[in-house]
């Protein structure tokens, strides 16, 4: 896992996942609430590529506080292909 991906992931979604709720303010849209959806569309992105992902798992993000979640679950559940994790795994072999 890249780890300096991984860290800005949390940092995403995080802030994210508190301005998201503020989309249906008031009975009208709010552009807050479309800069939380970014961000965490953002962080679920990186979060994947941390894993060594397509970034498009961060599409997870367009359902909101819901899809940022469940994407950030499956993500999780994924298998860990980022190059650091591979190559500790063979310099694992070689000892």
């Amino acid at each position: 896992m890249i780890k300096r991906h991984n860290g800005l992931s949390w940092l995403f979604v995080i802030i994210g996942l508190i301005l998201a709720p503020f989309l249906f303010d008031l009975g009208g849209y709010s552009y807050i609430g479309y800069i939380g959806s970014i961000l965490i569309i953002i962080g679920l992105s990186l979060y994947a590529n941390a894993k060594g992902r397509h970034p498009a798992w961060g599409l997870f993000g367009l359902l909101s506080v819901f899809g940022a979640i469940i994407g950030w679950i499956v993500i999780w559940l994924l298998k860990d292909y980022s190059t650091t994790t591979l190559e500790k795994k063979e310099d694992e072999k070689k000892i």
